[in-house]
């Protein structure tokens, strides 16, 4: 989880993701060479991309993961897109737990999972 607050307005110079890198927006806008992606926005930067990243005043909160990604599949250098039923979901109009996917590959399955306010896991 990476959360930029947005009071210290920043640029972060370009870099290179040599391993990929994806991430689910969770709150405020995500700022890049490629677009504003707001909350419940999924993001996947294959492997070489590269990007500038600005962070403005609403901030931004980001669960991200680096370097999965293997050059057996190829895929675009950029893809990204909105989760409505997220927001659904912030607003409370679901009561169960709800399993979205948001990528699959024969390397690769990524799936968001909510889990209602009080809900008790057990991971084995």
């Amino acid at each position: 989880m990476a959360n930029y607050d947005g009071s210290l307005e920043a640029e972060f110079p370009r870099h290179t993701h040599h391993g990929g890198e994806e991430f689910i927006v969770v709150a405020g806008t995500w700022h890049d060479d490629y677009g504003a992606f707001p909350a419940y926005s999924y993001v996947r930067n294959y492997i070489g991309s590269s990007h500038t990243t600005k962070i403005k005043e609403d901030g931004c909160t980001i669960l991200v993961k680096l370097r999965q990604m293997s050059k057996t599949r190829e895929e675009p250098e950029k893809s990204s897109w909105s989760l409505p039923a997220l927001v659904d979901l912030k607003m409370g109009k679901e009561r169960d737990v709800q399993k979205f996917p948001l990528f699959s590959s024969p390397l690769e399955r990524t799936y968001a999972i909510y889990f209602p306010k009080g809900t008790t896991c057990l991971f084995q």
